[in-house]
Parts: C-alpha cells; sequence; structure tokens
C-alpha cells in the first residue's frame, strides 16, 4: 500500500496515542482547525507510525507560518527579492486610526472567544463526566455564597435548599459513576450486595447527610464538608485544563498549591465540622426544634464515618483531641463518667459485629 493510502486509511480516532496527543495541543487563536488538524495528523503520523511518510504530499499548504501567521517571503518569477522596494503609505482619513485600534482590539477579542471555544470544544469530546462534575461543584460553591450573604432572606433560605438537593445529585452521580446502577435480580439480595459495597464511601455517606438535613432549619456548619470537597475537586479541575493559560498562572497556581499543601488540615476541618453538628443537633432537643429521631439519627451517621476507612482517622484524631481537652471537666464532676461511658459503649457498638 503507498504511503499516501496508508495515511488515508489510518484510523486516528481509535489511537489514544493521537487523541492524547490532540487534546494536548494548544492552537493559536483564530487558527482553522480543520486545516491544523490534518497539518498536525500528518506530522504526528511520520513521527509515530510511518517515518518514511512525506507530511507535505497529504498535508495543507505549507504557507502558513505557526502561529497562524502568513510567511512574508516575497518572490518574483522564481527569484527572490532581498531587498524589497518601499512601498508608499497613503495619507489617514480623520478618525481612520481609531477605527484600525477599534477594529484590532475587536479582532484579538474575536481570537480570544474561538479559542476559549475551542478548549471548551475539546473538554466536551474528552470526558464529559469530569465537566458535568466541575459544573456541580462550581454551582454548589456559588450556593454557599449565596447562602451566605446577609441581604436576602429568602433568598439565603433558598439557597441552602438548593445546595442540599444539588449535593445530593452530586454525590449520588459520583457513586454511580463508580458503582454504576443496582441490580434488582435476584432481589433482595443484589440490593443489599450493593448497599454493603457503597455504604461505606463518603460519597454515600454525605448523599445521607444533605438527606438527612433536608427538612432542617439551614445550619452553616453542614455545608462545611461539601464546599471544602468542591473546592479542591473544582481547583483540580482548572488546573488540569486550563493549567497552561496566563490567568491560571498568575491568579490560579499560587492558590492551588496553597490548597494542596493544606489538603491534611482540610480533611481533618470536615470530621471537626461533622462532629460539631452532632453536638448542635444535641442542643437543638433543648429548644422548640424538638426531634429525638432526627438526633438518633445524626449520630448513627457519626458512627458511620468514625469506621470507615476514608474518614476513620481523621474522625479518631477529632475524638481524641476533645477528649483531652474535656478530661479535667469529667474530673471536676464524677458523675458525668457514667453517661459518658454508656455513650462511649452505644457509639463503639457498630464495630462489633464485623469483630465477631
Amino acid at each position: 500500500m503507498e504511503p499516501d493510502e496508508a495515511f488515508s486509511a489510518f484510523d486516528f480516532e481509535a489511537d489514544p496515542r493521537w487523541r492524547q496527543y490532540w487534546n494536548n495541543l494548544e492552537l493559536p487563536a483564530g487558527i482553522d482547525e480543520a486545516k491544523a488538524r490534518k497539518k498536525y495528523k500528518a506530522k504526528w503520523y511520520q513521527r509515530e507510525v510511518d517515518p518514511a511518510f512525506e507530511p507535505n504530499a497529504s498535508g495543507p499548504a505549507s504557507n502558513a507560518a505557526p502561529g497562524g501567521q502568513p510567511a512574508s517571503a516575497s518572490t518574483s518569477a522564481g527569484t527572490t527579492s532581498t531587498h524589497p522596494s518601499p512601498q508608499p503609505t497613503p495619507p489617514s482619513a480623520p478618525g481612520q486610526a481609531a477605527k484600525s485600534s477599534s477594529k484590532t482590539s475587536g479582532g484579538a477579542a474575536g481570537r480570544s472567544a474561538s479559542g476559549l471555544g475551542q478548549r471548551l470544544q475539546r473538554m466536551l469530546d474528552g470526558n464529559r463526566s469530569q465537566l458535568l462534575l466541575f459544573s456541580l461543584h462550581a454551582t454548589l460553591l456559588l450556593l454557599a455564597v449565596l447562602h451566605l450573604q446577609p441581604l436576602q432572606r429568602p433568598l439565603s433560605y433558598a439557597a441552602w435548599s438548593w445546595f442540599l438537593q444539588l449535593a445530593v445529585f452530586k454525590y449520588a452521580y459520583k457513586v454511580y459513576l463508580k458503582a454504576g446502577l443496582p441490580r434488582l435480580r435476584p432481589f433482595p439480595a443484589a440490593i443489599k450486595g450493593y448497599l454493603q459495597q457503597v455504604a461505606a464511601t463518603t460519597d454515600f455517606q454525605y448523599a445521607l447527610m444533605n438527606v438527612l438535613f433536608l427538612p432542617q432549619r439551614p445550619m452553616m456548619l453542614v455545608m462545611v464538608p461539601t464546599v471544602v470537597l468542591s473546592t479542591y475537586h473544582a481547583f483540580a479541575f482548572m488546573a488540569s485544563n486550563f493549567g497552561q493559560t496566563h490567568l491560571w498562572r498568575v491568579y490560579g497556581s499560587r492558590a492551588h498549591a496553597w490548597l494542596f499543601s493544606q489538603q491534611q488540615s482540610a480533611i481533618m476541618y470536615n470530621a471537626a465540622a461533622e462532629i460539631g453538628v452532632g453536638f448542635l443537633v444535641i442542643i437543638s432537643v433543648f429548644s422548640n426544634l424538638r426531634n429525638i429521631l432526627f438526633v438518633w439519627l445524626y449520630w448513627n451517621f457519626l458512627r458511620m464515618r468514625y469506621f470507615t476507612p476514608d474518614a476513620s482517622t481523621y474522625h479518631q484524631l477529632v475524638w481524641g483531641q476533645l477528649e483531652l481537652k474535656t478530661a479535667p471537666v469529667f474530673q471536676m464532676v464524677p458523675m458525668l463518667r457514667v453517661p459518658l461511658s454508656l455513650a462511649k459503649r452505644w457509639f463503639l457498638s457498630l464495630a462489633q459485629p464485623a469483630a465477631r
């Protein structure tokens, strides 16, 4: 088979090397993507598949310089002019300079928008689930800001409700991406096996936590774990897809580096927030919001978190620090040790069936 025929018959889209190479390319703004794709295909094919292949034979005419700018060599009847004669510049009409500047700025804005559109198109052609998750993370952060604003209380309350519902959808979607949908047959063994598989994951447990608080009044501390995780995931996505842009290098890279250095502390804060919410729901029993069942459900959630592999280390550290700080109180009031011992026995009893 001739080299040109082999090049035309080659299935580029089925080759993961080509797809990775194309997704990592940064095309100049304003360039014809179809011509550039054919040109880069030819160069890549020569380098990776057939070194004897001549790119100029099948690629587009190479009359464009790097960056999409036309070549500036002037030729006449096969002879290159080394000293082209200067051309007279026509006089400028009034306001012509302003119009030229306006066209230049408009062209730059158009090229920038075109480059952004090409980047978004490549993102859509890639992993769409990651793009959807990034959209969910960004929307959750926006809803958290709307909830914290003090000017419009109805908007704050609505943002709280939307935040919880969207958080449930996000965590359920992540569970679906990891474990798929549950099978119904044989029933109920298939459902039980699926729940045993996902129940020990942070995504499933956070979805459950947000469901528990849907009918409750707003409690800002409940939003902290989701806000922290959404911030980290959003920055990771932007670093992966916009890491080579000027704005990211100037503004985003430092914030991303700082977040990465504080990752362990952030997980500790999440564990502390979850435990803090547990004490707040106990306090709510002594207010007008008396809901013993809700308190019992949330503290069972904390028991799950204590024994979950992803969170057990951090929950045990937070509980240990809390025990050290409250030890003087129990020394001064010995009668409190009995209910504390009963509460600890109930809390730790969740691990007993697994230990048998």
